[in-house]
């Protein structure tokens, strides 16, 4: 899952985010909302919105045996709409609620979680 992920595709079809889709995985909320759910960082990547544009970011990364600082552009994300995003996906019945002592366990298919929230962000975000 996380073999070969490039930098500058840290939530694309090549990070381990898009391999979940891939192989139709699960998404199992614990405890936490949807401004929680790194997910929908998938949906930002494949969805085209008026103020899409990328940054550079840096990391501390391991190249040859020597940790390295390393900068390189990726897709700028907030998640600032992921909750208003997971309240819509609840309203299609697709997620399943379960209580675990004071808590709440949601599970739902990643790929029909992304490909809605690649429909919302497209008609809603600006």
């Amino acid at each position: 899952m996380t073999e070969n992920h490039g930098l500058s595709d840290i939530f694309g079809d090549s990070s381990p985010i898009g391999r979940l889709y891939g192989l139709d995985g699960y998404v199992l909320l614990i405890g936490v909302g949807y401004d929680k759910n790194t997910s929908l960082h998938l949906a930002d990547a494949r969805a085209e919105y008026p103020g899409k544009h990328t940054v550079v970011e840096s990391s501390a990364i391991q190249l040859n045996g020597q940790r390295i600082w390393k900068s390189y552009e990726t897709l700028a994300v907030d998640g600032e709409d992921f909750p208003a995003i997971g309240e819509a996906f609840e309203r299609t019945g697709q997620v399943r609620h379960a209580s675990l002592g004071n808590g709440v366990l949601s599970m739902m298919g990643q790929r029909a979680l992304v490909d809605f929230a690649v429909k919302w962000i497209g008609e809603n975000r600006k």
